[in-house]
């Protein structure tokens, strides 16, 4: 029997899951009344901006969990739930530590074989849009 593929819907809960500290922000988000419900991408980079306070605090013992499950995700996912781990999660990651004067690189060493080949590609991409 075929193994049913992640959908882009099970994204964020499976990162909530491996994240506890997210999950007070995320109440906050969720309650905020501009908040508009499924708009993965969205909230992934909201996710992504807690991992970044995160990365400055020095407090990334949630890392190697978080990102398994990117592995996962980028793994088992849809096309939809893959779209939304690279472009809403690991590009506004990029973004995230740029705007924050920190090395896009330092993400690096967290990333599983997807997340590395995902950001790679991105990296590219984005120096030839310079």
């Amino acid at each position: 029997m075929p193994q049913t593929k992640v959908t882009e819907s099970s994204v964020l809960p499976a990162l909530l899951a491996v994240c506890p500290s997210f999950q007070q922000r995320w109440d906050e988000y969720v309650s905020d009344e501009a908040y508009i419900p499924n708009q993965v991408y969205v909230d992934a980079g909201e996710f992504a901006r807690h991992l970044l306070a995160l990365l400055q605090a020095g407090t990334v013992s949630e890392f190697s969990a978080v990102f398994a499950t990117v592995e996962h995700l980028l793994e088992e996912g849809d096309e939809e739930a893959c779209n939304a781990v690279t472009t809403g999660l690991l590009e506004d990651h990029y973004f995230a530590a740029e705007d924050a004067s920190i090395s896009p690189r330092k993400w690096r060493k967290y990333f599983g074989p997807r997340a590395t080949s995902a950001w790679e590609a991105y990296l590219v991409w984005a120096k030839k849009s310079d």
